[in-house]
């Protein structure tokens, strides 16, 4: 078969990637356009609250969420991690993913397909050293997305 021939690996999905511009943003953005995708890359502050529900509605239909939360990892000592880092580790790497994953899967359980994949990090199975609120925002996104995955495979997502 003539290379020019065969279809992109994912020709005809609509890709949404956020935080496109930090952490595996730019390369992923360039891996999945191309693979063939139509990459959706959303640079929009994820945080606030109402955020990922603005951030689905202008990305329109789509058919994958690549849910890019990105935060610098603090390098402080166990003992000295106090409530604020803490909070602000959660605020940016947790608190937005049910967001976002409420936001898109509403339409992909009608339609019963789409992919909601999160890039996470090894912190999350092995821990780091002088990163205890980091590792442990990982862990909480890894068990949230491993949950969700239970809870909607059978419905096509």
């Amino acid at each position: 078969m003539n290379p020019s021939t065969i279809p992109a690996p994912l020709h005809g999905r609509r890709i949404l990637v956020t935080q496109a511009d930090t952490f595996m943003g730019p390369a992923l953005c360039r891996a999945l356009q191309a693979a063939g995708a139509e990459v959706v890359a959303s640079s929009d502050d994820v945080v606030d609250p109402a955020a990922p529900a603005r951030i689905v509605a202008a990305a329109g239909s789509i058919d994958v969420l690549v849910a890019n939360l990105a935060v610098p990892a603090p390098a402080t000592p166990a003992v000295a991690a106090d409530d604020d880092e803490w909070r602000a580790t959660f605020a940016a790497l947790v608190d937005p993913l049910p967001r976002l994953c409420r936001a898109v899967l509403p339409a992909m359980l009608a339609r019963r397909q789409g992919k909601i994949l999160l890039m996470g990090s090894a912190a999350a199975l092995r821990g780091q050293k002088r990163s205890s609120t980091y590792s442990a925002a990982r862990g909480a996104q890894l068990a949230y997305v491993q949950a969700l995955g239970v809870e909607v495979a059978s419905q096509g997502v």
